[in-house]
């Protein structure tokens, strides 16, 4: 009851546990390495992917975000101004700019 009850406050419905259970099947048969750990940054409601983490300095004024860019520790990935300390530790995680599902 409570695991059900805790989906709502995840943006998640009834109709998702199926396909979640489904999921967590197949990873567990497949073989192969067990990630150490993995953050996944949802961001409903947040700041916009090109406010944080995908800043278009070069696109036009009305396309870029309004935050400045600013470089991190790993050659050719820029960050929001605001995420300095992020960005002085980006050597520890990774940027994906894509991610699709079924």
């Amino acid at each position: 009851m409570v695991q059900a009850g805790s989906l709502g406050l995840l943006g998640l419905g009834m109709n998702h546990v199926a396909a979640l259970r489904a999921a967590d099947v197949v990873s567990q048969s497949e073989s192969g390495g067990k990630a150490k750990s993995v953050i996944f940054v949802f961001l409903s409601g947040g700041l916009t992917q090109h406010d944080s983490f995908d800043p278009k300095p070069d696109a036009p004024v009305d396309i870029r975000g309004e935050f400045s860019p600013i470089a991190t520790q790993t050659p050719g990935v820029s960050i929001c101004e605001h995420l300095p300390m992020l960005a002085a530790r980006s050597q520890h995680w990774s940027l994906i700019r894509s991610l699709t599902t079924p």
